[in-house]
């Protein structure tokens, strides 16, 4: 990997307003890989090279060798003026071409044109300047040729960053206090509690636009509730919240391909506890904890040996 195409990731990230961090989340790697290609140290495979394309908009040749070539246009040529459908390009001084005039409004007055569809909206100005309004969302370019791009998931991206720093744990605190001393609530009202992971479950699905996210905790979290109110085992019976960090941590795990994002620690005192409060193998249960440096160490040697 040249030292080129590093910083040519780096630039792009840097304009798409993304850290390594959140760039890493998107594509499914690692913080590290990401850092690495930044630093020509390792270069993406094919796969991680077109998600790379995918994000930023441009072809994976772009990505590798840098920008496409264009065509330069002669002081004698006229302004073009187009629509595609999702962008508007400049077609040989023809604003009618590229649009689709079925079932739309179409007007052209000199230079100015005004085009409103179900392929989108498109205003021109004379001077170069104009708007456009499409699926892929909001472009607009002014006459000393600034440009701005809103994607319509750019505002759901802003309203979860917002909604992950609501205190909804003061919230939900707030609101078991509140119950346990005016209704005398305090049995059930802990129940509140589910809340917050379940808040914070939907949170992370609409930023990584994965609404599967939410579906186990929900049927784990109803599955503890009914169990609960049918048996009234509400002990022990909360162990089996824990199945959630660690089915969420597994997916993590083969998203990106790397098992020390399994929550192990956590399976393991998830089995320690069943053996505790459904055997009684306190002891020698607590031998269990031993195979947790044992797992990291298999990991670790896997991938040392993978590398090789």
């Amino acid at each position: 990997m040249t030292i080129e195409m590093a910083n040519r990731l780096t630039a792009l990230r840097k304009e798409h307003s993304l850290s390594q961090e959140q760039l890493a989340e998107k594509i499914g790697v690692s913080r590290q890989a990401v850092s690495k290609w930044e630093r020509a140290e390792a270069s993406p495979d094919i796969e991680n090279l077109s998600a790379l394309a995918k994000l930023y908009g441009v072809t994976i040749d772009v990505l590798v060798n840098g920008e496409e070539e264009t065509e330069t246009v002669s002081d004698t040529e006229e302004p073009e003026s187009g629509f595609d459908g999702n962008s508007y390009t400049d077609d040989g001084g023809n604003a009618a071409d590229g649009f689709d005039r079925r079932h739309s409004i179409h007007i052209e007055d000199g230079d100015d044109v005004v085009h409103v569809g179900f392929d989108g909206i498109y205003v021109g100005g004379k001077h170069g300047e104009h708007v456009s309004i499409g699926k892929d969302g909001v472009y607009v370019s002014d006459s000393v040729k600034e440009e701005r791009h809103w994607k319509p998931s750019d505002r759901m991206s802003v309203g979860a960053s917002i909604a992950a720093d609501f205190p909804m744990f003061i919230v939900v605190l707030g609101a078991y206090l509140l119950t346990g001393f005016l209704c005398d609530a305090w049995a059930v009202n802990w129940l509140l509690f589910l809340i917050i992971p379940v808040y914070d479950t939907i949170i992370s699905a609409v930023k990584q636009k994965r609404p599967s996210v939410v579906v186990f905790p929900v049927c784990i979290i109803t599955a503890y509730l009914c169990a609960g109110l049918a048996s009234g085992l509400w002990h022990p019976l909360w162990i089996m919240l824990l199945a959630i960090p660690c089915c969420e941590g597994l997916i993590t795990a083969i998203r990106r391909r790397n098992a020390n994002h399994f929550p192990y620690p956590v399976l393991v005192s998830a089995a320690y506890l069943v053996m505790g409060f459904g055997y009684d193998l306190w002891h020698p249960g607590w031998i269990v904890f031993f195979s947790i440096p044992i797992y990291y160490w298999i990991v670790s040697s896997v991938k040392k040996v993978m590398r090789k």
